[in-house]
């Protein structure tokens, strides 16, 4: 058992903080993601892979738009700085009201566009999609994004990038991105499926009870027409 242990490898992962990140978008997919480590204890052989997380931020305390503050583990100005930058395997990138152009941080952009290059997975979801977008990281890309938002986001930014309407979450290379909030987690049991099986992804599913759905189950969808779309971009106006 301790030889097989010693064989998964383990990727380092990068989770991009900022003010009013969606408290869900983060923690849904690092709750199926920390599993992967209790899975280790359960399942034999364990998974061939194990994540090691760093939080990154502006600052040294973060606050989501719930729940406590975070605490960071290393700036985006720090990590940027270094002469020999940590390369990070995967890059995962929440959404929210702090994904608006006007208030996002430069260094958290900067981050992006020196780690995207290098990293084996580029993961957003919600409005994380629209971070990288203003990184210049989707374009010649397919990705999707919030529903609910996704006149606002895809008007505003590049033309170059192939938004997709319909998914609840779309692989294109390294970048997966998903739909609104919950759509995270769907799109990492796939990627968790992709990385070290479906009887894993399978059993992380049981443990928190929790039934993915499919790619192209994207009810919300149609639910967001473009007139219910108009109607909250004005009634959030002032965070946009």
């Amino acid at each position: 058992m301790l030889a097989a242990q010693l064989a998964s490898t383990v990727l380092t992962v990068a989770v991009c903080f900022f003010p009013d990140a969606q408290l869900l978008d983060f923690a849904g997919p690092l709750d199926v993601l920390g599993a992967l480590d209790a899975a280790r204890t359960i399942l034999s052989p364990p998974p061939s892979q194990l994540l090691k997380f760093t939080y990154v931020g502006p600052d040294r305390l973060v606050t989501p738009t719930a729940g406590p503050r975070v605490a960071m583990d290393a700036t985006y100005a720090e990590l940027v700085a270094l002469e020999n930058a940590t390369q990070f395997d995967v890059v995962l990138v929440p959404g929210g009201w702090g994904t608006t152009p006007r208030i996002v941080p430069p260094d958290l952009l900067r981050f992006l566009q020196q780690q995207a290059p290098g990293a084996k997975y580029v993961m957003s979801v919600c409005t994380g999609a629209w971070l990288l977008a203003q990184a210049g990281l989707l374009d010649g890309k397919h990705a999707t994004t919030n529903k609910a938002l996704f006149d606002v986001v895809t008007s505003r930014s590049s033309s170059h990038i192939e938004w997709v309407h319909h998914a609840r979450w779309v692989v294109d290379g390294k970048f997966w991105t998903s739909s609104g909030v919950t759509a995270g987690l769907d799109m990492t049991f796939a990627w968790v499926s992709q990385l070290v099986g479906q009887d894993v992804a399978d059993q992380i599913a049981g443990v928190i009870e929790h039934t993915p759905l499919a790619q192209d189950d994207d009810v919300f969808a149609d639910f967001w027409t473009h007139e219910k779309q108009a109607e909250l971009a004005e009634q959030v106006k002032d965070l946009l």
